[in-house]
């Protein structure tokens, strides 16, 4: 209930920036995303979002962005308001991929700046690869997916049973964690 209350609060406050909450259907999944008021028809800006968050990622910078002319900030599908369709397992990365690509296809007309943190910086790479005439600017804000001897063992700190997992996992995830995760450590290990 706090999450939700939380995203509700966020809600607010991108309509009072002058975003649209809107849902796509792709593959069976309701994809929120927030979109910008513009007329602005240059290339859209596509803020991908990292694991374990949503475009509310990109609250404090919205503001400043919103000048670049029109934004698309999805939430991946399981995050933020992007809810899993009933007994679906949890996505791959060439699932969130998929559903990316044909999000993207059918709600930004012609060429983006594709922006990517974390997760976020992986797809928009895989995306950028694949066709690069579409993207014409990327940028990478700590992207995942760089392979290194051991990192395979990364994955183990992603299993939380406790409250003391989840705190372990927000301590590896930022050198400083927020402060107003704290109270809500029992939320966040039940959300994940």
């Amino acid at each position: 209930m706090i999450i939700r209350t939380l995203h509700w609060l966020l809600g607010a406050a991108y309509r009072g920036l002058g975003l649209e909450s809107r849902y796509a259907i792709v593959r069976g999944h309701a994809l929120h995303y927030c979109e910008s008021h513009t007329d602005e028809r240059h290339h859209t800006l596509v803020l991908l979002h990292g694991l374990g968050t949503s475009a509310s990622t990109w609250a404090l910078a919205l503001p400043r962005l919103r000048a670049l002319g029109h934004i698309i900030a999805p939430d991946l599908p399981g995050f933020g308001h992007s809810r899993l369709p009933e007994a679906a397992p949890v996505p791959t990365f060439d699932d969130h991929l998929t559903i990316l690509r044909e999000f993207l296809r059918t709600t930004v007309p012609g060429s983006m700046n594709l922006v990517g943190h974390s997760l976020g910086g992986w797809l928009a790479m895989r995306l950028a690869l694949e066709d690069p005439g579409r993207v014409h600017e990327l940028v990478l804000l700590n992207p995942a997916g760089v392979w290194y001897e051991g990192c395979e063992q990364v994955a183990s700190a992603f299993d939380v049973q406790s409250t003391q997992d989840t705190r372990r996992l927000l301590e590896r995830l930022w050198f400083r964690y927020p402060w107003y995760f704290r109270p809500f450590l029992g939320a966040i290990h039940n959300e994940l």
